[in-house]
């Protein structure tokens, strides 16, 4: 979910990484590339590209150019560290260019730590810029050791292969391009030196080929030229033949199959009785998985399968499906956050189970299905100290010692005691989150198996020790299954929360399957449907205990404070339903909603006092609508969660109404959540 963060601008000190010149260069030369290591990431909606002078000599900034290609209508205001005053000079297609000035120069910094940044406003699921980047500066005389580079790629030696993706590294520069089979990438302007060029594995699902890298030397003032040369991977396979038994109850969705090992991944939906037959498989070992399966009433899930495929033979698996034991069913929920503040909006502590009166007061009065089941408490977040991340160095391995969760039970307690002797008790789900990029995440995606899973371990040892706790809400921004760090951490999560983690039927080290959790313990994720995807389904599908919390707030592109129009707010949410419900489907996994019923930064009534126009229950009465229209009955749809209970909504220093549901809102989800 989106998180409320303060923002503290910290001073610029010029002396670190940034020189005043000692007079304003008011005539504008002719600007000359000059080789600089470029970074893009977003964080906050806010998109950064940082520039790093890895050069022995200072860069001038009083003129400077930088361009690069954005997909999508770069925005105008800009800004970054030092000021530059940058402005959009061109943006043909995708091509920008931006030029800018400061009376600073740009210091040697061969780590990266003082990067000069250009940063404006973009959505995190917005693509993000791309190069090639060339950075611009006036004021330096044009470096005569500087030549050119021409790359010739073959025509491709057979039909359907994939485009090769070149990547060229030397003199501090590591420049990448997708390059067309039969045509050239011509660089110009490198700085004289040795490079390599590298090019992709291609593959067309048949036959693959590799290329040998190639080592070139560039020479001041002349053009050299290289050819890339592809060669057939000499094959050695075999095949794979997977029998899908008769259906075991009636009514089931075909099962959907994955298959994965040496470097690749099928995927296909396999009828009931029959087989799916892979041939010409590299050989090696292979992981066969299922999706879970329903018929709206019943689950069955299988066991992922291992198989050995040797070169001239096939080798026979059969699925085996069981009644599955799912941790999770139906429910709604609510986000709750007890920070206290005093009438200015400054921070005076937390009250655990500061709202749990006032949600017990709203399931007294709520209708069958209407009632709040779960509870999402603030449990506490993830940091790194190795691997580069937490200011530490690079090399400084991972453990599980240096990373760290961290768990407050305390409003997890009040929440679930306050509700247990109602008639209408609750599951508690604390939401752990971090910033994945950020300076205490920064390597998170780049973890191996073995540190992911260790990290997994962490997550596991200290939130299944407290028997409250239904399972864990991640909140890691920007989620992406499709990152290895990301992808091992959840897989990990996703077989000790059944109680798996040393293997079927052995000792459950963390306790995740107890008395109170014969099934184990759930996970989820807050992001959009646009993530959810095959990789996501085989590893939140494996053991029937992962599922996906879809927002429905903070849709669309405008800047954090800028709130969505109804008309707008109404597309977009609409759009976002279908688009999960569909996915759902494809991929066979479960879901929730989060459901605007409080400001958020984009759906919200007042922003510092000031009107948006919108009532917070039109917000909501629209999320409500597309759900009905296109979700409510859907088996694969487990219920809405109520954004959110606060205090005060603060966000980057602006106070948001209203902070929690009115009693209006109340009312209505009564009958209606």
């Amino acid at each position: 979910m989106k998180k409320i963060w303060i923002f503290i601008l910290i001073s610029f000190f010029i002396n670190t990484a940034f020189a005043l010149q000692d007079k304003t260069v008011t005539t504008v030369i002719e600007r000359s590339p000059v080789p600089v290591v470029v970074n893009v990431s977003n964080q906050y909606w806010v998109e950064t590209i940082s520039i790093c002078n890895t050069t022995p000599n200072s860069i001038p900034l009083n003129d400077i150019e930088l361009d690069f290609n954005y997909s999508v209508p770069m925005p105008t205001n800009i800004w970054g560290q030092p000021w530059a005053a940058w402005r959009v000079a061109s943006q043909q297609g995708t091509k920008v260019v931006l030029l800018g000035g400061a009376q600073f120069t740009l210091k040697p910094d061969p780590h990266c730590d003082y990067p000069l940044t250009i940063q404006f406003n973009a959505a995190p699921d917005l693509p993000a810029p791309t190069g090639p980047f060339v950075f611009l500066a006036a004021g330096i005389t044009p470096p005569n050791d500087t030549g050119n580079l021409k790359i010739s790629v073959p025509s491709a030696p057979e039909a359907g292969l994939s485009t090769p993706q070149v990547t060229v590294t030397g003199m501090g520069q590591t420049l990448n391009q997708n390059v067309n089979w039969g045509t050239n990438w011509e660089l110009d302007n490198l700085t004289a030196g040795t490079y390599t060029i590298t090019s992709s594995n291609v593959s067309n699902g048949t036959h693959s080929y590799q290329s040998a890298p190639v080592n070139v030397s560039v020479s001041a003032q002349q053009t050299v030229q290289a050819s890339v040369k592809y060669t057939l991977v000499p094959p050695t396979t075999g095949n794979l033949t997977i029998n899908i038994p008769t259906e075991p109850t009636a009514g089931l969705n075909n099962p959907q199959i994955s298959v994965t090992g040496m470097g690749q991944t099928y995927n296909q939906m396999v009828k009931w009785g029959t087989q799916w037959k892979l041939t010409s498989l590299a050989e090696g070992s292979y992981n066969i998985s299922s999706s879970s399966v329903s018929n709206g009433t019943s689950t069955y899930q299988a066991a992922p399968v291992n198989a050995n495929v040797s070169s001239q033979e096939t080798t026979q698996v059969t699925m085996v499906y069981t009644p599955s034991q799912l941790p999770m069913g139906y429910g709604n929920g609510t986000w709750v956050y007890d920070t206290t503040y005093d009438s200015n909006g400054r921070k005076t502590g937390t009250k655990p189970g500061l709202f749990a009166a006032d949600i017990n007061q709203y399931n007294t009065k709520a209708g069958v299905g209407h009632k709040i089941t779960r509870i999402f408490s603030y449990g506490g977040d993830m940091e790194m100290s190795c691997k580069g991340s937490g200011g530490s160095s690079s090399t400084t391995p991972c453990t599980a010692e240096n990373m760290h969760v961290y768990y407050q039970p305390q409003s997890t307690t009040a929440y679930f005691n306050a509700a247990r002797d109602t008639s209408n008790p609750v599951e508690m789900y604390p939401t752990l989150d971090g910033v994945v990029g950020g300076p205490y995440l920064k390597t998170f995606n780049n973890l191996t198996q073995k540190e992911a899973s260790i990290y997994a371990d962490n997550v596991a040892s200290l939130y299944c020790a407290d028997d409250n706790v239904s399972g864990v809400s991640f909140d890691l921004e920007p989620f992406d299954i499709d990152q290895p760090g990301q992808a091992y951490f959840f897989a990990q999560i996703a077989k000790n929360f059944a109680g798996q983690h040393n293997g079927p039927n052995q000792e459950d080290p963390y306790h995740c399957v107890d008395a109170a959790h014969p099934h184990g313990r759930t996970f989820s994720v807050f992001t959009t449907a646009s993530h959810v995807n095959s990789t996501f389904a085989k590893i939140f599908n494996q053991y029937g205990n992962g599922y996906v919390i879809d927002s429905l707030y903070d849709l669309g592109s405008n800047p954090g404070g800028v709130a969505n129009s109804l008309s707008n707010y109404t597309k977009f949410v609409n759009a976002e339903v279908v688009r999960m419900k569909n996915n759902a489907k494809t991929y066979q996994v479960k879901y929730q909603f989060g459901i605007p019923a409080s400001a958020s930064v984009h759906e919200f009534e007042t922003v510092n006092g000031q009107s948006s126009g919108v009532s917070q229950i039109d917000y909501l009465q629209a999320a409500i609508n597309a759900i009905n229209d296109n979700a409510r009955n859907d088996p694969y749809y487990l219920g809405a969660d109520i954004w959110a209970w606060h205090q005060m909504m603060i966000w980057s220093g602006k106070i948001f109404t209203p902070a929690l549901p009115s009693s209006e809102i109340l009312n209505y989800l009564a009958s209606s959540l």
